[in-house]
């Protein structure tokens, strides 16, 4: 109860050009009468009563422009699957992320597909599939049992997305961070530990990707092999400005910058983002 959500769908220049928001829940999760209260734009609040086992969706429309929409669980229980926003005018490419931080891709091999062709007005170009570095740093990693994980997504993938073109992205490079060394102020000691343990696990994972992608007509990107390969995290971590952040495990701004550039010129999806 009272729990909140806050969207703002305002651009950079504070503008907005959001005409309307569908609101999309979960049958499954008002077993009992939900409370939902709305405001737009700071006005007054508003109670939305969500019958239980109903297939319920808000529509919020507004005669202008809709900067902020605020979102209080008043009482009662819900789970969100999604927004549909309608705009203005319609935007030449839309881009849905569906993603969980710290996420693997297992839960894929378990979900719904009809949750996904009932809040899909149209439906997707392009699917970009981009997991594996969880997966890899999973201390009982196992190569086969990843293939075995990996065909499972996919299959539950092409049930909710059977026509749409596919794109497998790997894992990044990554190096290895010693926190204890660090803490105590000391060098990792290259001739002690494997300075390219996840390196080559990422390496494996990428490979897997490229040959079980091809049974579910999903084409591979090895992000590992536009960072320079095995080791590139430590190249990374040292250009000016880095591209790698110290925990090297994730990417600056300028590295994720620079990998996307590297994807859509691999991909030659530079006409998409130059219109």
């Amino acid at each position: 109860m009272n729990s909140y959500l806050w969207l703002d769908f305002r651009n950079q220049g504070q503008s907005t050009s959001l005409q309307s928001l569908r609101v999309l829940i979960d049958r499954h999760s008002t077993p009992v009468k939900t409370l939902l209260g709305v405001s737009v734009d700071d006005q007054a609040e508003k109670i939305i009563e969500i019958v239980p086992n109903s297939d319920p969706q808000i529509q919020i429309n507004a005669q202008n422009p809709i900067s902020t929409i605020k979102l209080r669980l008043v009482s009662g229980t819900i789970v969100l699957n999604g927004f549909i926003p309608s705009y203005s005018s319609p935007a030449k490419l839309i881009l849905d992320t569906m993603a969980i931080p710290s996420a693997t891709m297992k839960p894929w091999a378990f979900i719904d597909p009809l949750i996904f062709s009932s809040i899909q007005k149209d439906p997707y170009d392009l699917v970009i599939f981009a997991y594996g570095t969880n997966e890899g740093a999973q201390p009982n990693w196992n190569a086969t049992q990843y293939g075995y994980d990996l065909r499972a997504a996919l299959i539950g993938m092409r049930k909710a997305y059977p026509e749409a073109a596919c794109v497998l992205i790997g894992p990044t490079d990554r190096g290895l961070y010693n926190q204890k060394a660090r803490k105590q102020k000391k060098v990792v000691n290259p001739a002690k530990y494997d300075m390219l343990k996840y390196s080559k696990i990422h390496h494996q994972i990428t490979h897997i990707q490229q040959t079980i992608g091809q049974e579910y007509q999903c084409l591979s990107w090895s992000w590992q092999d536009a960072m320079g390969g095995m080791g590139g995290a430590y190249q990374w971590l040292y250009t000016s400005p880095p591209l790698m952040s110290k925990d090297l495990t994730h990417l600056t701004i300028s590295g994720y910058q620079k990998s996307a550039q590297e994807f859509i010129k691999s991909l030659q999806l530079q006409s998409l983002f130059n219109n």
